[in-house]
Protein backbone atom coordinates (compact mmCIF):
# COMPACT_ATOMS: atom_id res chain seq x y z
CA UNK A 1 0.00 0.00 0.00
CA UNK A 2 2.99 2.37 0.20
CA UNK A 3 3.52 4.89 -2.56
CA UNK A 4 -0.12 5.96 -2.58
CA UNK A 5 -1.55 9.23 -1.28
CA UNK A 6 -0.48 10.17 2.21
CA UNK A 7 -3.27 10.11 4.79
CA UNK A 8 -3.00 12.39 7.82
CA UNK A 9 -4.98 10.82 10.66
CA UNK A 10 -6.11 13.40 13.21
CA UNK A 11 -7.21 12.15 16.63
CA UNK A 12 -8.57 15.02 18.69
CA UNK A 13 -8.31 14.36 22.39
CA UNK A 14 -9.63 15.90 25.59
CA UNK A 15 -9.18 14.02 28.86
CA UNK A 16 -9.72 10.59 27.35
CA UNK A 17 -9.01 7.60 29.60
CA UNK A 18 -5.65 5.97 28.92
CA UNK A 19 -7.27 2.71 27.84
CA UNK A 20 -9.50 4.42 25.25
CA UNK A 21 -6.78 6.47 23.59
CA UNK A 22 -4.37 3.52 23.65
CA UNK A 23 -6.97 1.35 21.91
CA UNK A 24 -7.52 4.01 19.24
CA UNK A 25 -3.80 4.46 18.48
CA UNK A 26 -3.23 0.70 18.55
CA UNK A 27 -5.90 0.28 15.87
CA UNK A 28 -4.05 2.81 13.70
CA UNK A 29 -0.75 0.99 14.23
CA UNK A 30 -2.38 -2.14 12.80
CA UNK A 31 -3.57 -0.53 9.54
CA UNK A 32 -2.55 -2.25 6.31
CA UNK A 33 -2.31 1.18 4.67
CA UNK A 34 1.12 2.39 5.77
CA UNK A 35 1.45 5.86 4.25
CA UNK A 36 0.00 7.45 7.38
CA UNK A 37 0.85 10.55 9.34
CA UNK A 38 -0.79 10.18 12.75
CA UNK A 39 -1.44 13.40 14.67
CA UNK A 40 -2.69 13.40 18.24
CA UNK A 41 -4.17 16.85 18.83
CA UNK A 42 -4.76 17.53 22.50
CA UNK A 43 -7.29 20.18 23.51
CA UNK A 44 -5.69 21.07 26.86
CA UNK A 45 -6.32 17.82 28.74
CA UNK A 46 -5.82 17.99 32.50
CA UNK A 47 -4.91 14.31 32.89
CA UNK A 48 -1.67 12.56 31.87
CA UNK A 49 -3.15 10.40 29.11
CA UNK A 50 -1.25 12.07 26.28
CA UNK A 51 2.09 11.71 28.03
CA UNK A 52 1.46 8.08 28.96
CA UNK A 53 0.06 6.97 25.61
CA UNK A 54 2.32 9.22 23.54
CA UNK A 55 5.40 7.56 24.99
CA UNK A 56 4.10 4.19 23.78
CA UNK A 57 3.69 5.47 20.19
CA UNK A 58 6.81 7.52 19.36
CA UNK A 59 5.84 7.81 15.69
CA UNK A 60 2.68 9.73 16.60
CA UNK A 61 3.06 13.51 16.30
CA UNK A 62 1.57 15.22 19.34
CA UNK A 63 0.11 18.73 19.15
CA UNK A 64 -0.65 20.19 22.56
CA UNK A 65 -2.91 23.23 22.32
CA UNK A 66 -2.93 24.11 26.02
CA UNK A 67 -6.67 24.83 26.10
CA UNK A 68 -9.94 23.31 24.95
CA UNK A 69 -10.76 24.83 21.56
CA UNK A 70 -13.67 22.46 20.98
CA UNK A 71 -14.11 19.94 18.19
CA UNK A 72 -14.20 22.31 15.22
CA UNK A 73 -11.36 24.68 16.09
CA UNK A 74 -9.20 21.88 17.47
CA UNK A 75 -9.49 19.88 14.28
CA UNK A 76 -9.03 23.00 12.13
CA UNK A 77 -5.70 23.67 13.86
CA UNK A 78 -4.57 20.08 13.35
CA UNK A 79 -5.61 20.08 9.68
CA UNK A 80 -3.52 23.23 9.09
CA UNK A 81 -0.43 21.34 10.29
CA UNK A 82 -1.17 18.13 8.37
CA UNK A 83 0.89 17.17 5.32
CA UNK A 84 -1.37 14.47 3.83
CA UNK A 85 -3.45 14.87 0.69
CA UNK A 86 -6.23 13.06 2.53
CA UNK A 87 -7.39 13.76 6.09
CA UNK A 88 -8.88 11.04 8.30
CA UNK A 89 -10.73 12.63 11.20
CA UNK A 90 -11.06 10.03 13.92
CA UNK A 91 -12.61 10.23 17.38
CA UNK A 92 -10.50 8.93 20.23
CA UNK A 93 -13.31 6.43 20.94
CA UNK A 94 -13.27 5.02 17.39
CA UNK A 95 -11.27 1.95 16.36
CA UNK A 96 -10.82 1.19 12.64
CA UNK A 97 -10.46 -2.42 11.57
CA UNK A 98 -7.00 -3.14 10.05
CA UNK A 99 -8.08 -2.63 6.42
CA UNK A 100 -10.43 0.30 7.06
CA UNK A 101 -8.14 3.12 5.94
CA UNK A 102 -7.11 1.21 2.80
CA UNK A 103 -10.74 0.60 1.86
CA UNK A 104 -11.72 4.24 2.41
CA UNK A 105 -8.78 5.37 0.28
CA UNK A 106 -9.85 2.99 -2.51
CA UNK A 107 -13.30 4.59 -2.66
CA UNK A 108 -11.97 8.16 -2.61
CA UNK A 109 -9.22 7.38 -5.14
CA UNK A 110 -11.78 5.97 -7.57
CA UNK A 111 -14.12 8.95 -7.24
CA UNK A 112 -14.07 12.23 -9.11
CA UNK A 113 -12.65 15.40 -7.62
CA UNK A 114 -16.16 16.57 -6.75
CA UNK A 115 -16.31 13.81 -4.10
CA UNK A 116 -14.67 15.40 -1.07
CA UNK A 117 -15.25 12.66 1.48
CA UNK A 118 -16.23 9.09 2.23
CA UNK A 119 -18.08 7.65 5.19
CA UNK A 120 -17.08 4.23 6.58
CA UNK A 121 -19.39 1.73 8.21
CA UNK A 122 -19.38 2.73 11.89
CA UNK A 123 -20.68 0.06 14.27
CA UNK A 124 -21.58 0.40 17.94
CA UNK A 125 -18.88 -0.90 20.28
CA UNK A 126 -21.47 -2.20 22.74
CA UNK A 127 -23.13 -4.16 19.93
CA UNK A 128 -20.96 -4.50 16.80
CA UNK A 129 -23.92 -5.90 14.84
CA UNK A 130 -25.69 -2.53 15.11
CA UNK A 131 -24.98 0.52 12.96
CA UNK A 132 -23.85 3.74 14.52
CA UNK A 133 -23.52 5.45 11.14
CA UNK A 134 -22.81 4.93 7.49
CA UNK A 135 -22.79 8.60 6.62
CA UNK A 136 -25.35 11.17 7.68
CA UNK A 137 -28.45 12.79 6.20
CA UNK A 138 -30.74 15.78 6.76
CA UNK A 139 -34.50 16.05 6.49
CA UNK A 140 -36.64 18.97 5.35
CA UNK A 141 -36.45 20.57 8.78
CA UNK A 142 -32.65 20.55 8.79
CA UNK A 143 -32.46 17.79 11.41
CA UNK A 144 -29.45 15.55 10.83
CA UNK A 145 -29.25 11.88 11.63
CA UNK A 146 -26.83 9.03 11.08
CA UNK A 147 -27.86 6.81 8.21
CA UNK A 148 -28.56 3.29 9.46
CA UNK A 149 -28.30 4.12 13.16
CA UNK A 150 -30.00 1.52 15.35
CA UNK A 151 -30.37 -1.03 12.54
CA UNK A 152 -28.72 -4.45 12.54
CA UNK A 153 -26.31 -5.02 9.67
CA UNK A 154 -27.94 -7.52 7.32
CA UNK A 155 -26.15 -6.23 4.22
CA UNK A 156 -28.64 -3.46 3.48
CA UNK A 157 -25.87 -0.84 3.15
CA UNK A 158 -23.18 -2.98 1.49
CA UNK A 159 -23.17 -1.02 -1.78
CA UNK A 160 -21.23 2.26 -1.94
CA UNK A 161 -23.71 5.07 -2.57
CA UNK A 162 -24.12 8.86 -2.43
CA UNK A 163 -24.88 10.27 1.00
CA UNK A 164 -25.35 13.77 2.42
CA UNK A 165 -22.13 13.66 4.41
CA UNK A 166 -19.91 11.80 6.83
CA UNK A 167 -19.92 11.71 10.60
CA UNK A 168 -16.58 13.27 11.56
CA UNK A 169 -16.14 10.65 14.26
CA UNK A 170 -14.55 8.73 11.36
CA UNK A 171 -14.37 10.34 7.93
CA UNK A 172 -11.82 10.41 5.11
CA UNK A 173 -11.74 13.86 3.47
CA UNK A 174 -9.73 15.70 0.84
CA UNK A 175 -7.31 18.12 2.49
CA UNK A 176 -7.91 20.67 -0.28
CA UNK A 177 -11.61 20.88 0.63
CA UNK A 178 -10.69 22.74 3.84
CA UNK A 179 -9.06 25.57 1.88
CA UNK A 180 -10.83 28.94 1.84
CA UNK A 181 -11.27 28.59 -1.93
CA UNK A 182 -13.31 25.38 -1.44
CA UNK A 183 -15.60 24.45 1.47
CA UNK A 184 -13.29 26.08 4.01
CA UNK A 185 -12.60 25.16 7.64
CA UNK A 186 -15.24 24.04 10.13
CA UNK A 187 -17.15 26.77 11.95
CA UNK A 188 -15.29 27.21 15.25
CA UNK A 189 -18.29 28.90 16.90
CA UNK A 190 -20.10 25.54 17.08
CA UNK A 191 -17.60 24.17 19.66
CA UNK A 192 -19.33 20.75 19.80
CA UNK A 193 -22.10 19.05 17.76
CA UNK A 194 -23.30 19.79 14.22
CA UNK A 195 -19.98 21.20 13.04
CA UNK A 196 -19.58 18.21 10.72
CA UNK A 197 -23.18 18.53 9.50
CA UNK A 198 -22.69 22.24 8.78
CA UNK A 199 -19.45 21.55 6.87
CA UNK A 200 -20.99 18.76 4.81
CA UNK A 201 -24.06 20.91 4.17
CA UNK A 202 -21.93 23.75 2.80
CA UNK A 203 -20.12 21.22 0.63
CA UNK A 204 -23.41 19.93 -0.78
CA UNK A 205 -24.67 23.42 -1.52
CA UNK A 206 -21.45 24.13 -3.44
CA UNK A 207 -21.84 20.98 -5.54
CA UNK A 208 -19.43 18.64 -3.75
CA UNK A 209 -20.45 15.06 -2.97
CA UNK A 210 -19.88 12.26 -0.46
CA UNK A 211 -19.90 8.47 -0.84
CA UNK A 212 -20.17 5.59 1.60
CA UNK A 213 -17.35 3.05 2.00
CA UNK A 214 -19.25 0.09 3.48
CA UNK A 215 -16.30 -2.32 3.42
CA UNK A 216 -14.36 0.01 5.74
CA UNK A 217 -15.47 -0.84 9.28
CA UNK A 218 -14.90 1.35 12.34
CA UNK A 219 -16.02 0.34 15.82
CA UNK A 220 -17.30 3.36 17.74
CA UNK A 221 -18.16 3.90 21.38
CA UNK A 222 -21.12 6.16 20.64
CA UNK A 223 -20.86 9.43 22.63
CA UNK A 224 -18.36 7.86 25.04
CA UNK A 225 -16.91 11.24 25.97
CA UNK A 226 -20.27 12.98 26.47
CA UNK A 227 -22.46 10.35 28.15
CA UNK A 228 -21.61 11.84 31.53
CA UNK A 229 -23.25 15.12 30.59
CA UNK A 230 -26.96 15.68 31.21
CA UNK A 231 -28.92 15.20 27.99
CA UNK A 232 -30.32 18.74 28.28
CA UNK A 233 -26.82 20.11 27.65
CA UNK A 234 -26.46 18.00 24.51
CA UNK A 235 -29.99 19.03 23.49
CA UNK A 236 -29.08 22.72 23.83
CA UNK A 237 -25.87 22.50 21.81
CA UNK A 238 -27.46 20.39 19.06
CA UNK A 239 -30.49 22.64 18.72
CA UNK A 240 -28.46 25.85 18.85
CA UNK A 241 -26.11 24.66 16.15
CA UNK A 242 -28.90 23.08 14.11
CA UNK A 243 -30.79 26.36 13.82
CA UNK A 244 -27.58 28.20 12.88
CA UNK A 245 -26.92 25.68 10.12
CA UNK A 246 -30.47 26.00 8.80
CA UNK A 247 -30.22 29.80 8.75
CA UNK A 248 -26.96 29.69 6.81
CA UNK A 249 -27.38 26.78 4.42
CA UNK A 250 -31.03 26.55 3.39
CA UNK A 251 -32.37 28.69 0.56
CA UNK A 252 -33.84 31.87 2.04
CA UNK A 253 -37.52 30.92 1.97
CA UNK A 254 -36.84 27.52 3.52
CA UNK A 255 -34.43 29.03 6.06
CA UNK A 256 -37.01 31.56 7.29
CA UNK A 257 -39.77 28.97 7.48
CA UNK A 258 -37.66 26.41 9.37
CA UNK A 259 -36.14 28.96 11.75
CA UNK A 260 -39.52 30.45 12.69
CA UNK A 261 -41.01 27.00 13.28
CA UNK A 262 -38.11 25.95 15.47
CA UNK A 263 -38.23 29.10 17.58
CA UNK A 264 -41.98 28.61 18.04
CA UNK A 265 -41.33 24.98 19.06
CA UNK A 266 -38.77 26.13 21.65
CA UNK A 267 -41.33 28.59 23.02
CA UNK A 268 -43.97 25.84 23.30
CA UNK A 269 -41.51 23.52 25.02
CA UNK A 270 -40.62 26.32 27.44
CA UNK A 271 -44.26 26.27 28.57
CA UNK A 272 -45.14 22.57 28.35
CA UNK A 273 -41.78 20.83 28.26
CA UNK A 274 -39.61 18.88 27.70
CA UNK A 275 -36.48 20.71 28.92
CA UNK A 276 -38.38 23.89 29.77
CA UNK A 277 -35.48 26.04 30.92
CA UNK A 278 -33.24 24.88 28.10
CA UNK A 279 -36.00 25.49 25.55
CA UNK A 280 -36.56 29.01 26.91
CA UNK A 281 -32.85 29.70 26.60
CA UNK A 282 -32.91 28.44 23.01
CA UNK A 283 -35.92 30.60 22.11
CA UNK A 284 -34.38 33.76 23.58
CA UNK A 285 -30.84 33.30 22.26
CA UNK A 286 -32.11 32.31 18.81
CA UNK A 287 -33.81 35.71 18.50
CA UNK A 288 -30.39 37.33 18.94
CA UNK A 289 -27.99 35.21 16.90
CA UNK A 290 -30.20 33.94 14.05
CA UNK A 291 -30.62 37.40 12.49
CA UNK A 292 -26.84 37.77 12.53
CA UNK A 293 -26.44 34.46 10.71
CA UNK A 294 -29.14 35.37 8.19
CA UNK A 295 -27.63 38.78 7.49
CA UNK A 296 -23.90 38.20 7.79
CA UNK A 297 -22.98 34.52 7.43
CA UNK A 298 -25.11 33.26 4.54
CA UNK A 299 -23.61 35.32 1.76
CA UNK A 300 -20.51 33.26 0.90
CA UNK A 301 -22.36 29.94 0.96
CA UNK A 302 -25.32 31.16 -1.07
CA UNK A 303 -23.15 32.88 -3.68
CA UNK A 304 -21.47 29.51 -4.25
CA UNK A 305 -24.74 27.55 -4.44
CA UNK A 306 -24.86 24.96 -7.21
CA UNK A 307 -27.41 22.50 -5.78
CA UNK A 308 -30.98 23.22 -4.61
CA UNK A 309 -32.31 22.23 -1.20
CA UNK A 310 -34.62 19.60 -2.69
CA UNK A 311 -31.75 17.59 -4.16
CA UNK A 312 -29.83 17.61 -0.87
CA UNK A 313 -32.85 16.60 1.21
CA UNK A 314 -33.72 13.85 -1.31
CA UNK A 315 -30.62 11.93 -0.23
CA UNK A 316 -32.57 11.03 2.93
CA UNK A 317 -35.57 9.55 1.09
CA UNK A 318 -36.68 6.30 2.71
CA UNK A 319 -34.29 6.61 5.65
CA UNK A 320 -35.05 7.15 9.33
CA UNK A 321 -33.09 6.78 12.58
CA UNK A 322 -33.99 3.84 14.84
CA UNK A 323 -31.98 4.79 17.92
CA UNK A 324 -32.82 6.11 21.39
CA UNK A 325 -30.29 8.94 22.01
CA UNK A 326 -31.01 9.22 25.72
CA UNK A 327 -30.44 5.53 26.47
CA UNK A 328 -27.85 4.99 23.71
CA UNK A 329 -29.62 1.90 22.40
CA UNK A 330 -31.49 0.71 19.30
CA UNK A 331 -35.26 0.93 19.27
CA UNK A 332 -36.33 -2.68 19.55
CA UNK A 333 -39.65 -2.82 17.71
CA UNK A 334 -41.33 -3.97 14.52
CA UNK A 335 -40.71 -0.66 12.78
CA UNK A 336 -36.95 -1.13 13.02
CA UNK A 337 -37.23 -4.56 11.42
CA UNK A 338 -39.45 -3.18 8.66
CA UNK A 339 -36.98 -0.38 7.90
CA UNK A 340 -34.10 -2.86 7.74
CA UNK A 341 -35.79 -5.37 5.48
CA UNK A 342 -37.35 -2.79 3.16
CA UNK A 343 -33.89 -1.50 2.40
CA UNK A 344 -32.48 -5.02 2.12
CA UNK A 345 -35.13 -5.85 -0.47
CA UNK A 346 -34.48 -2.57 -2.33
CA UNK A 347 -30.78 -3.35 -2.77
CA UNK A 348 -31.06 -7.15 -3.11
CA UNK A 349 -34.35 -7.69 -4.91
CA UNK A 350 -34.77 -11.25 -3.61
CA UNK A 351 -38.36 -12.47 -3.15
CA UNK A 352 -37.45 -13.72 0.33
CA UNK A 353 -36.97 -10.17 1.57
CA UNK A 354 -40.16 -8.95 -0.06
CA UNK A 355 -42.03 -11.75 1.72
CA UNK A 356 -40.41 -10.76 5.02
CA UNK A 357 -41.37 -7.10 4.56
CA UNK A 358 -44.94 -8.04 3.70
CA UNK A 359 -45.19 -10.31 6.75
CA UNK A 360 -43.73 -7.69 9.09
CA UNK A 361 -46.14 -5.04 7.83
CA UNK A 362 -49.12 -7.36 8.30
CA UNK A 363 -48.01 -8.10 11.87
CA UNK A 364 -47.64 -4.39 12.59
CA UNK A 365 -51.24 -3.81 11.46
CA UNK A 366 -52.71 -6.70 13.43
CA UNK A 367 -53.71 -7.04 17.08
CA UNK A 368 -50.97 -9.63 17.62
CA UNK A 369 -48.29 -6.95 17.80
CA UNK A 370 -49.56 -6.03 21.29
CA UNK A 371 -49.05 -9.58 22.61
CA UNK A 372 -45.31 -9.97 23.21
CA UNK A 373 -45.20 -13.76 23.41
CA UNK A 374 -47.40 -14.32 20.35
CA UNK A 375 -45.55 -11.68 18.35
CA UNK A 376 -42.17 -13.20 19.09
CA UNK A 377 -43.41 -16.64 18.11
CA UNK A 378 -44.65 -15.35 14.75
CA UNK A 379 -41.43 -13.43 14.16
CA UNK A 380 -39.32 -16.53 14.83
CA UNK A 381 -41.29 -18.32 12.11
CA UNK A 382 -41.15 -15.44 9.64
CA UNK A 383 -37.44 -14.78 10.14
CA UNK A 384 -36.23 -18.36 10.46
CA UNK A 385 -32.84 -18.74 8.83
CA UNK A 386 -31.87 -15.08 9.34
CA UNK A 387 -28.67 -14.24 11.30
CA UNK A 388 -28.46 -14.99 15.01
CA UNK A 389 -28.42 -11.26 15.78
CA UNK A 390 -31.93 -11.03 14.33
CA UNK A 391 -33.14 -13.77 16.68
CA UNK A 392 -31.64 -11.85 19.60
CA UNK A 393 -33.35 -8.67 18.38
CA UNK A 394 -36.71 -10.48 18.37
CA UNK A 395 -36.32 -11.38 22.04
CA UNK A 396 -35.71 -7.73 22.90
CA UNK A 397 -38.69 -6.30 21.04
CA UNK A 398 -40.78 -3.97 23.15
CA UNK A 399 -44.54 -4.14 22.73
CA UNK A 400 -46.97 -1.29 23.49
Amino acid sequence: MTGLRKVSVIVLNYNAPVEMLDKCLASLAEQTYKDLEIILADNGSSNDTVAVVGAKYPDVRVLEFGQNYGFAAGNNRAIESASGEYILLLNNDAYPRPDAVARMVMVLDAAGDDVVGVAPKMMLAQNPNVFDSIGNLINGGGCAFNMGIGQLDIGQYDKSEPVFGACFGAALLRRAAFDATAVGPMDASYFMYYEDVDWCWRANVMGYRFLTAPQAVVIHEHSASTKKFAYRRKYYLIERNLIKSCARNFELGTALRVVIRRIMAYARNAIRGPYRRTSLKLAVTSLFYVPQVLLLRRARVQRARRVPDAAIIALADGEQPRFDPENYAPIYDLTTLIVMYRRKYAVDGADRYLNIVTGLEELAQSKIHADAAALRARLRELLAGEPAAIMDFIERIETP
